[in-house]
């Protein structure tokens, strides 16, 4: 098929094909920052449910091999994010966020192919950190503690990197942040560390009785 340039009607399909594209990228945006919210709700009403539950269900979660083997999955995931964390702050003493913004300088002024890699390495596994946070949020999760505690935790490591990568929604992942900050607050204030170490003792007990 030949275009003719000098078609008045072109221009109008070009900014319809544009528009329309905006207003994909819009609506992706919007499901994102909603799934967000919706995350951090869920993690908290889960708060909420273990203040008031009466007894834990473990040993029906660890035969729950779908969730099981997610959580190792998001366990892997969390690591490899983690890691990923560490190697980019590497030995110096600024905080991960003023690491970022040095990544950004080096790849848009310097052209730096290494710190690219990394950039993108980076918002890959923030976004399958956060899918992954929230697919767990919409889960049962006021019986396990200690695994509810590390989901609040990488969010709010996921809420720095997002927050310094995205420039257009820095103030809602900064304020997501606070609000996740705050979230642990209320966390520790009502679940002690002990129950923690005893979870963990009592998962790691369990887990050797059913691959026995």
């Amino acid at each position: 098929m030949s275009f003719d340039l000098e078609n008045p009607y072109l221009d109008i399909e070009v900014d319809d094909l544009v528009l329309g594209l905006y207003e994909t990228e819009g609506v992706r945006k919007i499901t994102e920052l909603s799934r967000q919210v919706r995350s951090l709700l869920n993690l908290k009403t889960n708060t909420i449910r273990y203040r008031f539950s009466s007894n834990s269900n473990i040993h029906a979660k660890l035969k729950d091999v779908t969730f099981y083997e997610n959580k190792k999955q998001f366990e892997s995931l969390a690591l490899r994010f983690i890691k990923l964390l560490n190697k980019i702050n590497g030995i110096s003493k600024r905080d991960i966020e003023a690491e970022i913004q040095i990544l950004f300088y080096h790849v848009t002024i310097k052209r730096n192919h290494s710190s690219k890699f990394l950039l993108k390495e980076l918002e890959d596994l923030t976004f399958q950190v956060f899918m992954k946070i929230h697919y767990f949020s919409e889960q049962d999760l006021y019986d396990h503690p200690s695994f509810l505690k590390t989901l609040i935790q990488i969010a709010i490591q996921a809420c720095k990197t997002r927050k310094n990568m995205n420039h257009a929604f820095s103030e809602f992942y900064a304020e997501l942040g606070e609000n996740y900050h705050n979230l642990e607050k209320e966390f520790i204030s009502i679940v002690p560390e002990k129950v923690i170490k005893n979870e963990k003792r009592k998962i790691k007990r369990l887990s050797e009785e059913l691959m026995s």
